[in-house]
């Protein structure tokens, strides 16, 4: 899990996790309404797949309700490859990524 800071608030500006499964991994993140637009999501993404590179991860999943063009402009920018699947309400994200 990653915690991101804005200058010296004391409160997390947004939050990312990764959760691996064997070679692939799901990841989830939140930035508080404050702190959007500011690239906190994309700095702690970018981070998660550099980690998950390093281990071995060669795909990221995140699921999404409804349409949310900025989750998939975020997860596409993550891999060399991305889908996106409907289920129902919800969208799962797939990036592949390059090692």
């Amino acid at each position: 899990m990653l915690v991101g800071f804005v200058d010296h608030d004391p409160e997390p500006a947004g939050i990312a996790r990764l959760v691996r499964d064997g070679t692939a991994a799901e990841i989830a993140f939140a930035v508080a309404d404050v702190h959007q637009g500011r690239g906190i999501g994309r700095a702690l993404a970018r981070a998660l797949a550099d980690d998950a590179r390093a281990a071995g991860i060669t795909r990221l999943t995140a699921t999404v309700y409804g349409d949310n063009p900025p989750a998939m402009s975020l997860v596409r920018s993550l891999g060399r490859s991305f889908r996106a699947n409907r289920r129902g309400r919800e969208l799962e994200l797939v990036a592949g990524l390059q090692r």
